[in-house]
């Protein structure tokens, strides 16, 4: 999916349960997926997980083979995130 995804060129990142799964080699198991994108793609981000058969379902999102995933928006764009952060890294 997330390929799929940055494929049709969007900023999309994977957060969450599933990132801890990836890190620990599949110690840890999360029952979805997360992620983190700009809401202002959420409406033709919608249309490209249709291609993949993904339909929402209340606040998630599901994928014909029964997994789920969650889109969240940050309440400042990235950019804003960004710079704030990297104003704020220690020396």
């Amino acid at each position: 999916m997330a390929g799929h995804l940055n494929r049709a060129g969007f900023g999309i990142v994977l957060v969450g349960g599933a990132v801890i799964s990836v890190y620990t080699d599949s110690a840890y198991r999360s029952g979805n997926l997360d992620f983190v994108c700009e809401e202002h793609y959420r409406e033709p981000l919608d249309a490209c997980l249709a291609e993949l058969g993904v339909h929402q379902q209340g606040s998630h999102c599901v994928h014909p083979n029964g997994h789920t995933c969650l889109l969240h928006s940050p309440l400042v764009p990235w950019e804003t995130a960004m710079t704030s952060t990297s104003s704020q890294a220690p020396e």
